[in-house]
């Protein structure tokens, strides 16, 4: 599990939020690659379908996660799903 990841937070992603359109901006400026996985960690919230879409339109895959999963729920997911990023909804 020594692979480096990123992480970002979903206001990094770009866009208004308002629009519905996907900003794929923020992604792609990670290197991101088709195929790639990128895990997706978020309340239920409006943002959370909007990172999606932004995922899915640089062909990356959506690899979710509960906000609610331990440290350890969290290396199992991250490290056997092979994410290169981490999208979270807040730093904490």
């Amino acid at each position: 599990m020594g692979e480096t990841r990123e992480t970002i937070q979903l206001d990094e992603l770009g866009g208004d939020g308002r629009s519905g359109r996907p900003s794929g901006t923020g992604i792609d400026c990670l290197g991101i690659e088709p195929g790639d996985r990128i895990a997706l960690v978020s309340e239920n919230r409006p943002e959370w379908i909007i990172a999606d879409l932004a995922i899915m339109s640089a062909g990356a895959v959506t690899v979710p996660a509960y906000v609610t999963n331990t440290v350890d729920d969290h290396r199992h997911i991250f490290g056997n799903s092979s994410a290169r990023v981490v999208i979270v909804s807040t730093p904490h």
